[in-house]
């Protein structure tokens, strides 16, 4: 019944498919260059950049057209992850290097699309469907992270990693054309005043130390993902020699670990506490 919003949400579901099947892709190829080591040096890579990206885009949304930016930004990630199967293809395999440039580059940009489709929901659906819709956007995510290393394992042990990576960059370009297709279903764009869209990132670390709860969650949730860093850089390795798999096995793991995620959002939602919050978290 939303066309304007159909478009946003399947170009979104398609790049964000891709976007997890490239994780996949970059991880195994990185894995059977360098090992553990490798790995882990792509996975900081591509995660250190997302702490000046996310601030970095966030002040470009507010000072931009946000459909504007969403295409420059997806333009330039779709010609950046094709280049690694073009360079296989008219050079041979691609360098290190490019593939570290590719990950940076993502988590340099990626928070642009994370930010900016919800911001453009309110503007395409009506107040009575905004609850459903972003819903919806939410699910992307949760659709990508369970299908797409699944199916990215899969097609690294029948067409080889950069043949993936050519997927992701096909999944951008139909990103594009779903944004392009919203051109004039939007409102104009009204910039923010400056004094409103200066940067300052103190009153959020003021608020969050001053605040304890706030501040220990913040605290909790920066070691969590700690954990999870390793878990990403052991995965393959575990898969390989533990499990006696490869990519397909690599691709299963983090499916059901996304899979499992859903499941216990879920449970958790639908669980009435008896003991107290911090608690029931410890």
């Amino acid at each position: 019944r939303r066309r304007p919003f159909a478009l946003l949400w399947a170009g979104s579901t398609v790049s964000a498919m891709g976007d997890a099947m490239t994780w996949v892709a970059l991880v195994w190829i990185a894995f059977e260059r360098g090992g553990a080591g490798l790995v882990s040096a792509l996975v900081v890579v591509s995660t250190a950049p997302v702490i000046v990206g996310g601030f970095a885009m966030g002040l470009l949304l507010d000072r931009d057209d946000r459909l504007r930016v969403l295409v420059r930004v997806n333009l330039v990630l779709g010609l950046a992850v094709g280049s690694v199967p073009a360079w296989s293809v008219l050079v041979g395999p691609p360098p290190t290097w490019l593939l570290f440039a590719v990950s940076g580059l993502y988590g340099l940009l990626k928070l642009a699309n994370w930010a900016g489709v919800p911001s453009l929901i309110p503007a395409l659906v009506d107040d009575t469907d905004l609850n459903t819709a972003n819903a919806m956007e939410a699910a992307t995510f949760g659709i990508a992270d369970v299908a797409g290393p699944a199916i990215a394992g899969a097609l690294i042990a029948l067409i080889g990693g950069h043949d993936v990576l050519a997927l992701d960059a096909l999944s951008y370009f139909v990103f594009l054309v779903c944004l392009v297709a919203l051109r004039g279903r939007l409102p104009a764009f009204e910039p923010r005043p400056a004094h409103e869209a200066r940067p300052s990132l103190r009153p959020a670390f003021r608020f969050m130390w001053r605040t304890p709860a706030v501040r220990a969650t913040t605290l909790m949730f920066m070691a969590f993902n700690v954990g999870e860093g390793m878990l990403l850089v052991l995965m393959p390795t575990f898969s390989r020699d533990v499990l006696a798999g490869g990519p397909a096995t690599f691709g299963a793991l983090l499916s059901v670990f996304s899979l499992s995620t859903l499941a216990g959002s879920v449970a958790i939602g639908a669980t009435t506490w008896r003991w107290p919050l911090g608690r029931s978290i410890a």
